[in-house]
């Protein structure tokens, strides 16, 4: 059995781009699976769909037949070998699990306490997928809040983004704000990857000028000749402006492995 199914599209109607989508997720139904065993899916979303949120949701409950959704509205969207940034796009994966392996929640569906046992004898709240909108005054209060009401304290997700719009988040249905995503006991196997990151290069430095998030200068000097500093990058096309000269001297990246 396909245990998850996916599919992904750009158009500038999102009617258009979901079709495309149904089309890749429909047409990878194996042989030996039932046309309707899926029961969680998950959409991500450009923002340039975000206010059309309801009608999407709405219709892939139609059409998949899958009733509980998770999801959010990115900038970007990735998906197998592609990326859409800055042009409208989706991306869906449907899955079948157990039943009582997940449960989706947001500010009006509470995730269950991790004191709580499902009927195969497994612990309701193991883990957790979880969307947060930035904007939250108290989002790191919040997220530990939730990790306390995991049995492992092991959560993975990330930041709604992109442009303002009614709704941003999707749990069961489009909602706005706060936290949501799919709680997962411990009879679902969860494996996940740390897809970007970063660490501290030196010390802390001042910010003194920036265009938007544009970084202009640090600690009253040019931003670029305190980064290559920093990464003990000593070359005279520093000076020249040669763009290309210093992407070639920039130390090459090492894998830290611990």
């Amino acid at each position: 059995m396909t245990r998850f199914r996916h599919g992904h599209a750009t158009h500038p109607q999102w009617p258009m781009a979901l079709e495309i989508a149904l089309a890749q997720v429909q047409g990878s139904i194996g042989e030996d699976d039932e046309p309707h065993a899926s029961n969680l899916g998950f959409v991500y979303l450009s923002d340039r769909y975000g206010a059309d949120l309801p009608a999407i949701v709405a219709l892939l409950r139609e059409r998949t037949g899958v009733e509980h959704w998770t999801g959010a509205v990115a900038a970007s969207i990735c998906a197998s070998g592609v990326e859409y940034d800055g042009e409208p796009a989706l991306a869906l994966m449907v899955a079948a699990l157990p039943p009582a392996g997940f449960q989706v929640f947001s500010g009006r569906l509470r995730p269950p306490a991790n004191s709580e046992a499902s009927a195969d004898g497994s612990t309701r709240s193991h883990t957790a997928l979880v969307h947060a909108d930035p904007a939250l005054p108290d989002l790191t209060e919040l997220i530990q809040e939730l990790a306390g009401r995991t049995a492992s304290g092991f959560l993975f997700g990330a930041l709604t983004s992109g442009a303002p719009s009614a709704y941003t988040q999707v749990a069961d249905e489009a909602v706005a704000g706060g936290l949501s995503g799919v709680m997962f006991s411990s009879a679902v196997r969860v494996l996940s990857r740390v897809t970007q990151g970063c660490s501290p290069l030196a010390g802390e430095h001042v910010i003194s000028a920036c265009t938007d998030h544009f970084l202009e200068q640090l600690d009253g000097r040019p931003a670029l000749d305190v980064l290559l500093e920093d990464l003990g990058v000593r070359l005279p096309a520093r000076s020249a402006g040669d763009g290309q000269a210093i992407l070639n001297a920039l130390p090459p990246f090492r894998r830290i492995i611990d």
